[in-house]
């Protein structure tokens, strides 16, 4: 499978997975010439500092391919064709195409199935630690993560639950965080969203095909009106959205969560204007997060409730049918002022209340005998609608999905908060610490390394 990449993504594409590339070129020689190079991005060329051959190859056919290698078991190759010259600072290349492309050993089509059979806690935890100490990897990996602080490669990790097949076999706490912390999840939030969703979509009372009910669209020339439930929840609204964490003036996100939009997030989530047909342009947007939460609050007290009702009935929702049957008893959902839940970021739970949420994913939405989550539904989680060029990651509904060989998919938020769930291996992972957007390549790369210690032993 081959994702193309806008060659104006192109920059932000390499800078995340690194300026180390091979440089192939034919030319002069019957086969391809392969060096290993350093790439510059300057002015939207790609400036390679080398010689030998392969500037005789460029001199007799300029045409040549980039490519930025799998590391590991996970992930797509970026591939980039352009042509070439040599100039004084090196060779510099004009790229033409960029892709990124699943090599043969990772599976395509369908994800592997849920391991829908395995135990869930029911009044509490088994804890099989075990376990950790004979999975010697998982030991120093978890060592590794809670040796690093704010500052150090992975960043802070306040807490680490590792749980395989239905048990908890790691579980670490930073310095101020124990069990029962309540742990932010920032974006993770919105994965709990789609299972709210979910429920109500089961109930018959939400159509993931009809237009959102948001009494601000509902004029009739108002091209709001066409979006749909199902437009909300794979972010296709097409409404104009800058979802940026560091330029505060620029920032939707951050003037919605702490600035002029803080009152009413969904009011000004709604009253964004449309950039886009809604439906044919996906726009990662946490506004949109807030519109649905909006829906969930008006399907279930209609529209002129109060704030009151509003969060009363929102939050009786996702405690009687989602965090209560499951023994999530620490999770609790944030509201704004107008009684809205901040489904874009806010709800606050224990680290093994996270790894309850995600196991009961994993078991294809049910627990103890009782379906929380219709099993369709949770597959929906699995499906990428959309493809994040920059991350090599996967957008379904709400959730993210892993390109690697396990069928992983995600809920993710802010700083590096991690909720991995596993399939072939019956694995949950629960990271929530402080990393920066500079280490976090670095972070998910132990967590991979963690679900790999595990491959041996599914």
């Amino acid at each position: 499978m081959s994702v193309p990449v806008a060659l104006e993504d192109l920059p932000a594409v390499i800078e995340a997975r690194g300026h180390t590339a091979f440089l192939t070129s034919a030319g002069a020689s019957p086969f391809p010439h392969l060096k290993h190079v350093e790439v510059r991005v300057v002015d939207g060329e790609l400036v390679c500092a080398t010689g030998g051959r392969i500037e005789a190859n460029i001199a007799v056919s300029p045409s040549v391919v980039l490519l930025w290698p799998v590391v590991g078991d996970r992930g797509h190759s970026l591939l980039v064709d352009g042509r070439a010259r040599v100039t004084e600072a090196g060779i510099v290349v004009t790229p033409e195409r960029a892709m990124l492309h699943r090599p043969p050993w990772l599976p395509g089509g369908d994800p592997p199935a849920l391991p829908v059979g395995g135990d869930v806690p029911v009044a509490g935890w088994t804890v099989a630690h075990a376990d950790q100490a004979a999975n010697a990897g998982l030991r120093g990996l978890a060592d590794l993560l809670m040796a690093s602080d704010v500052d150090g490669p992975t960043g802070l990790t306040r807490a680490l639950v590792v749980v395989h097949r239905g048990r908890i076999v790691a579980e670490r706490y930073g310095s101020e965080t124990h069990a029962d912390t309540p742990l932010l999840s920032w974006s993770m939030a919105k994965s709990v969203l789609h299972a709210a969703v979910g429920v109500l979509v089961a109930d018959g009372v939400l159509d993931v095909d009809a237009p959102a009910p948001v009494a601000a669209w509902s004029g009739a020339d108002d091209p709001r009106a066409a979006i749909t439930v199902r437009d909300l929840l794979e972010m296709r609204d097409g409404l104009s959205w800058n979802e940026d964490y560091v330029d505060g003036d620029a920032s939707d996100v951050v003037e919605m969560l702490f600035g002029r939009g803080h009152s009413d997030m969904a009011a000004y989530a709604t009253g964004r204007p449309v950039a886009h047909e809604p439906g044919a342009v996906f726009n990662y947007s946490s506004g949109t997060s807030m519109v649905l939460a909006d829906v969930i609050a008006t399907v279930l007290v209609g529209p002129d409730a109060d704030a009151g009702s509003r969060e009363q009935a929102v939050r009786r929702l996702l405690s009687d049918r989602i965090f209560d049957p499951i023994g999530a008893t620490t999770a609790t959902p944030d509201f704004d002022p107008a009684g809205t839940w901040v489904a874009s970021s806010a709800v606050r739970a224990t680290a093994r209340d996270w790894a309850r949420f995600g196991l009961l994913h994993l078991r294809g939405g049910s627990w103890n005998g009782r379906q929380v989550v219709p099993t369709d539904w949770v597959e929906t989680a699995r499906r990428p609608q959309a493809h994040d060029v920059v991350d090599d990651e996967g957008f379904s509904r709400h959730w993210w999905t892993i390109p690697d060989r396990h069928g992983t998919f995600a809920a993710l938020g802010y700083e590096g908060q991690r909720l991995l769930l596993v399939p072939t291996l019956d694995l949950v992972v629960v990271r929530s610490g402080v990393t920066p957007a500079e280490r976090m390549a670095a972070l998910d790369d132990v967590l991979a390394a963690i679900i790999e210690s595990f491959a041996g032993d599914s």
